[in-house]
């Protein structure tokens, strides 16, 4: 099955294009493992990679194959790169014969194995034995995929770390980039640390607990990929939620960290970039969609802040808690918010 962009989405993409915003991530919304044996999702499908330096499984609910690499180990600076950015997972190194690298990616109900750099590699796949040369690309099964979302949400923490899986670091942020490139599921009761628990090696969903860490898991069946729709779920609500004309921001400020920050978060009417610090929000940029007016709920229950509606402006200040307009194409700054 394929997901077509809706005339929303088009109005999205072209108010991105055209945007500016003083509030900026510079995170890598990559992850990747030199272990061998790692499973990791597919980006924009419903299916999985698992990596070895010259075996590779890949699979969805629909099928599954096997490629065997016809290349003379032992494979030197062996990677299996998630890389959420550019929505495909890569797998690379250096064997006898010399430097590979493959992207595999999802497209129009297929995946496909393309060797990106490398003279040629010659591999079994399914009993078939198959060259590819340095662009090639070969079909490898149907599954139901996605088309890529024009606009990603995103979300920091401050964290910089290189995004390496031995290192153990905080996924939250990539965890939500991803959840916007895999099909939709319905939302499901588990918590965050559940959820989390759930995602091994690189997101790969699961179940059951195949590593055997004596996790409680639901005793309700569920779809693995629900996991993904219900993280993105109750992470933006924590961060931003709407109701009507109203807007509520950091509702879940005790599930998130002291400091962080959200660009290109979308509500019905205007896309929202929001920073803040201490767990209070220092700016929040609004880019409306349309014509209407605003009412803003801050935790902490501020007592003012201040409206520009051009960054060159002195602004105005007004009471938290008052409703006050947005105008379709003229960006607002609110700053200076007075607890």
């Amino acid at each position: 099955m394929v997901y077509s962009l809706s005339m929303t989405n088009h109005v999205l993409k072209s108010l991105h294009k055209v945007r500016t915003s003083i509030i900026k991530i510079k995170e890598d919304y990559r992850y990747f493992t030199h272990l061998p044996g790692k499973e990791s999702v597919i980006p924009l499908s419903r299916a999985y990679l698992k990596a070895f330096p010259c075996k590779f499984f890949v699979g969805s609910d629909e099928g599954s194959c096997e490629i065997d690499l016809k290349i003379t180990g032992p494979v030197r600076g062996f990677t299996h790169l998630l890389n959420i950015e550019k929505a495909r997972v890569e797998v690379f190194g250096t064997s006898q014969e010399g430097y590979f690298h493959f992207y595999l990616y999802a497209e129009n109900g297929v995946i496909y194995l393309k060797l990106h750099r490398g003279k040629e590699v010659t591999m079994v796949i399914d009993n078939q034995e198959k060259t590819l040369r340095k662009g090639d690309f070969i079909s490898l099964l149907e599954c139901e995929t996605m088309q890529m979302v024009p606009i990603k949400e995103k979300i920091s923490f401050g964290c910089y770390k290189k995004p390496l899986l031995e290192n153990n670091i905080e996924r939250s942020t990539k965890l939500y980039a991803l959840s916007q490139l895999l099909p939709k599921s319905e939302a499901i009761s588990l918590k965050n640390p559940q959820i989390h628990d759930l995602l091994v090696d690189l997101f790969s969903p699961q179940t059951k607990d195949i590593n055997h860490q004596g996790l409680t898991i639901p005793a309700f069946d569920f779809d693995r990929f629900s996991l993904f729709s219900t993280f993105k779920k109750q992470m933006r609500e924590f961060i931003l939620k709407e109701e009507g004309n109203t807007l509520y921001l950091l509702e879940g400020k005790n599930e998130l960290p002291h400091a962080g920050r959200g660009i290109s978060l979308q509500t019905n009417y205007a896309m929202i970039d929001l920073l803040w610090r201490k767990k209070k929000v220092i700016q929040l940029i609004i880019h409306p969609l349309e014509d209407t007016t605003l009412t803003l709920v801050f935790p902490m229950n501020p007592e003012s802040f201040r409206v520009k509606y051009h960054h060159k402006e002195k602004g105005k200040f007004m009471d938290a808690g008052k409703p006050f307009t947005l105008l379709k194409g003229h960006t607002v700054l609110i700053d200076r918010i007075t607890y």
